[in-house]
Order: structure tokens, then sequence, then C-alpha cells
């Protein structure tokens, strides 16, 4: 049971750090968004320019993209 969670653990792991490469790369030297510093768990906090409230990011966000 062990060796199996350690083979879990092991695809958690490939499956969250290939997508913190995929933000990262979205999120390039060009982009006015920066990813925060992970410290674990499942999700990313992503800083955006304070042109938009949270609301109108999160509408823009939701209508644009999906």
């Amino acid at each position: 049971m062990l060796a199996a969670g350690r083979a879990v653990r092991d695809q958690i792991r490939r499956r969250t750090q290939a997508n913190l490469d995929v933000l990262r790369t979205a999120l390039d030297h060009r982009s006015a968004c920066r990813a925060l510093q992970v410290e674990g768990g499942w999700s990313a906090v992503v800083r955006v320019p304070r042109i938009l409230s949270e609301e109108d990011w999160t509408l823009t966000l939701l209508n644009d993209d999906g």
C-alpha cells in the first residue's frame, strides 16, 4: 500500500509541476501578470495589474477566456 501511495504521489507531483511550468510559460517576462511563490497545494496565485477590480477581472476572464 505504501509503494502504491508513492507512485500516486509521484504522478501528482509531475502533473502539478507540469501545470506550473505551463503557467510560468504563459506568464513570461512580457506579461504584466506574475505568479507568486508557490508553497505547495493544487493552485497558484497570480498577481494581476490593478487596472481592474477583482470582480471586473473575474468577469473579463470568464467572458473572454471561459
